[in-house]
């Protein structure tokens, strides 16, 4: 894996558990071809539900954005409808895909609708507590 933070970029998030600091969570992406990124997600089961996985969401869109990703691609199971339902909440809408046994989810970083005056997403709610670091996995 090489994380450059251009054409690959790797995120974790990292909580207070048992008080030791753990990573709880992760994202990352990978440019596929030019413009275009296929991103994949794990949050820690005791995590899920939390934010977690919108907060490493919110940074990596950011990043796409400012890297200039005109589209972000991830496939999710079907069954995952917890994650089926933080790509809703950020634009993603289900696109024809390559596995029969995934759903394909697309968006396009300009879309997402920012509040106004920002350029990026402010941390909301549970997450704007929680430390996110950015980690090249090696």
């Amino acid at each position: 894996m090489d994380v450059d933070f251009k054409n690959q970029i790797a995120l974790v998030a990292r909580a207070e558990e048992a008080g030791r600091k753990a990573v709880v969570g992760g994202c990352r992406y990978i440019v596929s071809e030019p413009g275009r990124a296929e991103m994949a997600f794990m949050v820690v089961d005791a995590w899920q539900g939390r934010g977690v996985g919108s907060m490493l969401m919110r940074h990596l869109v950011d990043i796409a954005r400012e890297t200039g990703l005109k589209e972000l691609t991830a496939e999710v199971l079907p069954e995952n409808t917890s994650m089926l339902k933080v790509f809703g909440r950020f634009g993603f809408r289900s696109a024809a895909g390559r596995d029969p046994q995934t759903v394909l989810v697309a968006c396009f970083p300009w879309d997402f609708a920012l509040p106004r005056g920002r350029t990026k997403f402010p941390l909301q709610g549970r997450a704007r507590n929680r430390s996110l670091r950015k980690r090249a996995i090696n």
